[in-house]
């Protein structure tokens, strides 16, 4: 579901099972819905304009997560998911992160062994 204007992904809450997700180049802002994907362990969610990653927190499933290209300022909900860990795959590139996910969420999750890709713009 690339490139296809979809800002509302609130039916697939229902889609408990699913295990890979790809919702790149949209209009998603509201990841609520993705609570409920418990199992999800491919999350590709980059160029949708994203800021609020607060939901993705108990996503413990996830092996790669692609958030490359969106507004997120604070990953701290990232080091709160304790099921990221060594081998995972994190992209962040080309968002607005603030100087505490920089210096300090960033190193947290590398030193837990995610693969963390984060080229930082202004």
């Amino acid at each position: 579901m690339y490139g296809n204007k979809i800002s509302d992904i609130s039916p697939l809450g229902r889609l408990a099972k699913l295990n890979q997700l790809g919702l790149g180049n949209n209009a998603i802002k509201d990841l609520k819905p993705l609570e409920y994907l418990i199992n999800l362990s491919g999350l590709e969610l980059a160029g949708n304009g994203i800021n609020d990653i607060n939901s993705l927190r108990v996503l413990t499933n996830l092996d790669k997560l692609d958030l490359d290209r969106n507004e997120i300022t604070d990953i701290l909900p990232l080091v709160e998911n304790h099921g990221l860990g060594s081998g995972d795959f994190l992209g962040l590139t080309r968002n607005q992160l603030d100087e505490t996910s920089i210096s300090k969420y960033v190193p947290q999750l590398k030193n837990r062994g995610v693969k963390v890709r984060v080229l930082i713009t202004d």
